[in-house]
This record gives structure tokens, C-alpha cells and sequence, in this order.
């Protein structure tokens, strides 16, 4: 019996030491991941700040703290338009380290953040719309700079745009109070608004989505589901199916946005990697975000729905009996009927996470980004 006790008291004593370890372990795995997540924000931020002032020095070592022990710091080093980042994400004890290489300018270019409609691509119909903002329409070959993801992160704008140009025709659009900026020389014929012709290149904004894969308190993934149905949540949804898949979501509330991912490798002047029917939604809103629906790779089909913040998509064949407040951005092609977009500076200032504006103030290309063990 006494060797039974012993046994009994020993085997206790394990399993005691045994959970401590796995709950210390778990909160330093927590950690590490606010941690990181607060370094990957800093990023964000910093490119930000370049955006507006291409002089910005950083944070200083104090950084900004948000409380409960998380915090970040941004030193800059570097003169002209190169820059050197040194980024530091911190919660708790936990730690991480990145240095990320920037290359900035201080102008020139057709700004996307303040347009409330702009077009990339190469065909466009707009019948019956009423826009109230102003209007970026690529109507000419050679005038827009896509971006384009590095395989080991960081990215580019090159020259790039459609390879040919379809039917461009628009009837009875009234860009109210604001200014249609286009290449051609063609008289769309306004209902209301004034044209305005441009030699300044479009750009593509600067996009990677892979943070949407981490999960979070502001997130719902939703892998492999195609019929997303009477979904009612605060926060962003963000939906990753397979190539070729069509996804359907009908009859939604859905404040957070928003985001159908695709690998930063995918070329979004090339087939639209999914088909995205959305139906019956109230979308975006969140004081969180400013993400609408972010599917940069896609053709989506968009009817009567009320839509919040960036709409950013590759294609929108039928966009239909919408109403919009924020800002529209398609890559390739365009239909576009019965609808009135409503421009909000906030998506411009402060654009969905994974996304980076060119305002007509200047431009930021991140060159690379590593870890660092220093």
C-alpha cells in the first residue's frame, strides 16, 4: 500500500509539472506571435508615415505602446530615397526583430487614394452611375505601373498594365462636383463633372494578404467554404479556396470586410483565379477597418448590395444596384450599372492591412524585409 501511495503521489507530481510546462509554454507561444504581429504593424505603419512625409525619421527609441505590454519602435537610418529600417515588435518579454529596406520618392504619378473610382484596365462599361469623387480611367496602353510581389517578400512597380484595350464606353455617368482624369483624348460626353487629361502614370496600390492567413481576434477564416450564407459578424472575413473555385455569399451583415486571399506570387493581369458572387450583403463599416471587399484576383459578381470602405478587385463583370461609400479599384475589366459611389477619404488614409496606397505625395517600395537576430 505504501508503494502504491508513492506511485499514486509521484505520478500526481508529473502530471502537475507536466501541465505547468504545457500552460508556460502556451503563453510564451502566444507571446511570440503578439509580438510578432506587432513588428509586422510596425511595417505597415512606418510604410504609412513614408507615404505622407518621405523625410520621416522613425519613432525614436521611446516607440509607441499600446498598452497590456505591446508596443513597437521604428528607427530609420539612410539618406535621398533609400531607407533602413530597424523594427522592433514587443509583448510581454517576448521579442521580434526585423530590418526592412525601403525605397521612397517624394512625388509624381497619378494618386489612388483620393480618386473614388479607379480604373487599371482594359475594358470598362459605366451606364447610369452616379459618382460623387473623382475618377482615375486608364483608357490609354503604356500609362499604368503594376506591382509586383518579390518571392522573398518585398515588391515593385513595373511598367506594366492591359497588354490590349477593349471597348471603353460610358453612358450616362455623372461624376458630380468632381473631375473624370483619363490619357485619350475622347469626350466622354459628362452628364456632370468636368475631364481632365493626364501624362502622370496610374499605379496599381501595393498589396500582400498573407497577414490575413494569421489568425486573430478580428478574423474569420473560412477555408473550403464556397456557400456562405445569412452571416452576421463585426468582424473580417476572409475566405481561401482552391483555384477555379466559386464562392457564393448571399445575405450577409459582414462590418470587418471582406477578403477572398490568393498568394502573393498570383498574376492579376491573368485568368481570374476565382469567381466571387456576392448578393444581398451589407459589407464594411467597421471603425476596425476600412476593407470592403478585398479580392484583387477575382471576377466578382456584385448585386444589390451596400458596401463600406476599398472595394479592390481584379475584375467586377456585373456590378449592379450597388450602393457605395469609400472607394473602387478593378484591375482588368469593369461593368458597372445602376449605382452610385459615395468617396470617403478613410480607405485612402488608411488603407485595409496588406494594402499600401500611392498617394500624389509620393511612393514607397519595399525593397526587402528579413529577420533580425542582432
Amino acid at each position: 500500500m505504501l508503494v502504491l501511495t508513492a506511485l499514486v503521489g509521484g505520478m500526481a507530481a508529473s502530471f502537475g509539472g507536466s501541465t505547468s510546462l504545457q500552460l508556460s509554454v502556451s503563453r510564451d507561444l502566444v507571446a511570440e506571435l503578439k509580438s510578432d504581429l506587432a513588428a509586422q504593424s510596425a511595417l505597415e505603419f512606418a510604410q504609412r508615415q513614408l507615404l505622407q512625409d518621405p523625410a520621416w525619421p522613425g519613432t525614436g527609441d521611446a516607440g509607441l505602446e499600446f498598452g497590456d505590454g505591446l508596443g513597437f519602435r521604428v528607427l530609420r537610418s539612410g539618406v535621398g530615397g533609400q531607407a533602413t529600417l530597424e523594427i522592433a515588435g514587443s509583448y510581454g518579454g517576448s521579442r521580434m526583430q526585423l530590418e526592412a529596406s525601403l525605397e521612397t520618392s517624394g512625388g509624381g504619378g497619378n494618386g489612388t487614394g483620393d480618386k473614388a473610382l479607379v480604373f487599371l484596365g482594359k475594358e470598362i462599361e459605366l451606364e447610369h452611375v452616379h459618382i460623387h469623387g473623382h475618377v482615375l480611367l486608364a483608357d490609354t496602353l503604356g500609362v499604368v505601373d503594376d506591382w509586383v510581389n518579390f518571392p522573398g517578400g518585398g515588391g515593385a512597380w513595373v511598367a506594366g498594365g492591359p497588354d490590349a484595350l477593349g471597348e471603353v464606353e460610358l453612358k450616362n455617368l455623372h461624376v458630380w462636383d468632381s473631375v473624370l482624369h483619363h490619357y485619350d483624348d475622347t469626350d466622354y460626353r459628362l452628364k456632370h463633372g468636368t475631364q481632365q487629361l493626364t501624362t502622370e502614370r496610374a499605379k496599381m496600390p501595393a498589396w500582400d494578404l498573407s497577414s490575413y492567413l494569421v489568425p486573430g481576434p478580428d478574423k474569420l477564416i473560412y477555408t473550403g467554404q464556397t456557400h456562405i450564407q445569412h452571416l452576421h459578424t463585426t468582424k473580417t472575413l476572409v475566405v481561401v479556396v482552391d483555384p477555379g473555385e466559386e464562392v457564393h455569399i448571399e445575405n450577409c451583415h459582414i462590418d470587418g470586410g471582406i477578403v477572398v486571399w490568393c498568394d502573393n506570387t498570383e498574376d492579376l493581369r491573368g485568368a481570374a483565379r476565382n469567381l466571387v458572387k456576392i448578393e444581398n450583403c451589407q459589407i464594411g463599416g467597421a471603425a476596425e477597418t476600412t476593407a470592403g471587399v478585398i479580392a484583387p484576383a477575382c471576377e466578382v459578381e456584385i448585386e444589390n448590395n451596400h458596401l463600406t470602405g476599398m472595394v479592390f478587385l481584379g475584375s467586377a463583370r456585373e456590378f449592379e444596384n450597388n450602393q457605395m461609400t469609400g472607394q473602387l479599384i478593378v484591375v482588368n475589366e469593369l461593368e458597372l450599372e445602376h449605382a452610385h459611389i459615395y468617396f470617403s477619404p478613410l480607405p485612402g488614409l488608411y488603407p485595409p492591412r496588406g494594402i499600401t496606397h500611392v498617394n500624389a505625395g509620393g511612393e514607397v517600395a519595399l525593397v526587402s524585409v528579413r529577420e533580425d537576430f542582432d
